[in-house]
């Protein structure tokens, strides 16, 4: 995980605010005891202890109250209930002031103690949770029982992620991240993204590529910013043997979701150019330009034949139609259909497209099938554009694009 993400998760998780909550009640004072444990208190500890209640609650003397404490915890011979009750109130104190790192050490020493009653491991351990951030192992301890306990929240399961994470426990870390996705999805909500974001980086740590892939998707679904469909994007660039198509396809769908670089723009020209689709190579140079990701002085005479080439495509129309429409297959049809889409004329695009399909002997019927979806995207049909891409997706060569195109077309 890199250094922002690291910056970042903590800056979230460490937040005053998400503590707001937790320290506005006054202090509980220790509960019944589990059976079998001694309870007798002493009268000194008694004392000791009802003094730094009292200076808590009748004058808010947070310094009075700890002393108290202090005093009656180096008192001799104090049994588990003892050295429990006065840890547990002092825990209490410290919350109330947001002083986590004492709180936790308090907290950690009253649960050392063996005698933590169930009702008080409902109230505090994921509370205990949240102020052992520092203490991976702690926090691991706790919060494995605590997600079970009442007001688990998403802070909570964020610290608990981040505590598999950094302690280098990454299928730890991927199997709670995994429960938390799916029991979001099981009541109808979203994970977060700073969950997604601890799975997706166990799964690339631990080189499953595939898994991690799938993750990305759901990070550009939750949050649907073009820096995270670049990810998408990439992750289909990474599969082997892709051809111009499909590397142009990519290309769409980055310029789709505003993910597109200097470099980009200028590759989708040269594959567009390339494929005989020289208005789409003039939209993206011209756009690159605009965007002020490419420098028109530096594109040579690129914008100029591709605008010249696209002019020329435009005249020819009509013949190229009757070409297309007596040809013995229908791949000149749907080369004519994606010449009438990069002009942006995707309805007409769309017919000529699907003419080809039902004339039947084409090269690649599922690459056409990607190449329909995006069509009808363009048109605002979402779901026959995702029936289009799932028909692809049964090429398993066609899959790096068209899962990518399918998870776009679901939002």
């Amino acid at each position: 995980m890199n250094k922002t993400f690291k910056s970042a998760a903590m800056a979230f998780l460490l937040c005053g605010g998400s503590f707001a909550a937790l320290t506005a009640a006054t202090p509980v004072l220790a509960v019944e005891a589990p059976e079998g444990v001694d309870t007798e208190i002493s009268d000194e500890v008694a004392e000791l202890y009802s003094d730094a209640a009292e200076a808590f609650q009748e004058d808010m003397d947070f310094p009075a109250a700890h002393g108290f404490l202090a005093e009656a915890r180096a008192l001799p011979e104090l049994t588990l209930w003892e050295i429990y009750t006065i840890e547990i109130l002092d825990f209490q104190l410290f919350l109330q002031e947001q002083n986590l790192e004492q709180a936790a050490a308090r907290f950690n020493a009253a649960y050392d103690t063996g005698v933590l009653p169930q009702e008080d491991k409902e109230r505090f351990l994921r509370i205990a949770t949240l102020v052992n951030q520092a203490d991976r192992a702690r926090a691991i301890m706790y919060g494995t029982e605590a997600v079970n306990y009442p007001g688990w929240d998403d802070t909570n399961d964020q610290v608990l992620a981040n505590a598999y994470y950094f302690s280098g426990d990454l299928p730890g870390a991927e199997a709670f991240a995994q429960s938390v996705v799916a029991r979001k999805e099981a009541a109808g909500m979203k994970p977060t993204i700073e969950i997604l974001t601890v799975l997706h980086a166990a799964q690339q740590e631990q080189g499953k590529e595939a898994e991690a892939q799938q993750t990305a998707g759901q990070i550009a679904i939750v949050d649907p910013t073009p820096q995270n469909w670049a990810r998408v994007v990439d992750y289909g660039f990474m599969a082997p043997g892709l051809s111009d198509r499909q590397l142009l396809n990519l290309y769409r769908l980055r310029r789709e979701t505003n993910a597109m670089e200097g470099g980009d723009y200028a590759a989708m020209a040269n594959l567009a150019y390339d494929m005989g689709l020289a208005a789409e190579a003039k939209s993206a140079l011209e756009e690159g330009i605009a965007a002020g990701k490419l420098n028109a002085a530096e594109l040579g005479t690129a914008l100029t034949d591709a605008t010249a080439s696209s002019n020329e495509a435009e005249a020819g129309l009509t013949e190229f139609a009757t070409v297309a429409a007596g040809a013995a297959n229908g791949d000149a049809q749907i080369q004519y259909g994606e010449t009438l889409f990069a002009l942006g004329r995707a309805a007409e695009a769309e017919a000529a497209i699907r003419a080809g399909i039902a004339k039947g002997g084409l090269q690649d019927a599922a690459d056409v099938q990607v190449l329909l979806g995006i069509v009808l995207l363009e048109q605002g049909k979402k779901a026959e554009a995702q029936a289009a891409f799932q028909q692809a997706s049964q090429s398993p060569a066609m899959v790096p694009v068209s899962s990518a195109w399918t998870l776009y077309a679901s939002m």
